[in-house]
């Protein structure tokens, strides 16, 4: 199976991917995460791509046309000194995890950000995205930051 990364402004195409997402999300931390709603997801999709200078949405499909993930990416300068691109969003529908849409689509995400000048690439995730921090590492993401946080209420 050939998988192609395409970029994407259809913020409708978007906020249906996002649906698996959220609600894996909601389900593991609900007291941060909404449950699911689409006009909301859509909206905010329709915002960013507005409001965050320098963000991409990109899909990977498969030769046969079936959407299998997505990614969003921004290239901006890190304290006004250095490009670096950000992956805000990296997801594959469970059913392509086997697939290399994964891949695809961080490839495409770097060689953007190498042309583009950046001198680094940053990914962060939430805690219990078990597949993706082992991605991360196998590609060749180093922990660079933790955060933390302590509720106060």
């Amino acid at each position: 199976m050939q998988i192609q990364v395409l970029e994407t402004k259809n913020t409708q195409l978007l906020a249906r991917l996002n649906e698996p997402l959220q609600t894996f999300r909601h389900q593991k931390q609900p007291d941060i995460f909404a449950p699911y709603n689409y006009d909301h997801v859509e909206m905010a999709f329709a915002q960013q791509l507005v409001t965050l200078p320098g963000l991409h949405f990109i899909v990977s499909v498969t030769d046969t046309g079936k959407v299998t993930g997505y990614a969003s990416y921004q290239i901006d300068f890190q304290n006004h000194i250095q490009l670096q691109a950000e992956i805000h969003e990296l997801f594959i529908l469970p059913q392509f995890e086997k697939t290399r849409s994964r891949q695809a689509l961080l490839s495409f995400i770097e060689k953007s950000a190498r042309i583009n000048g950046a001198h680094k690439l940053l990914l962060n995730y939430w805690q219990g995205e078990r597949e993706l921090q082992d991605f991360c590492q196998v590609v060749g993401f180093q922990p660079y930051r933790v955060q933390m946080e302590k509720k106060l209420s």
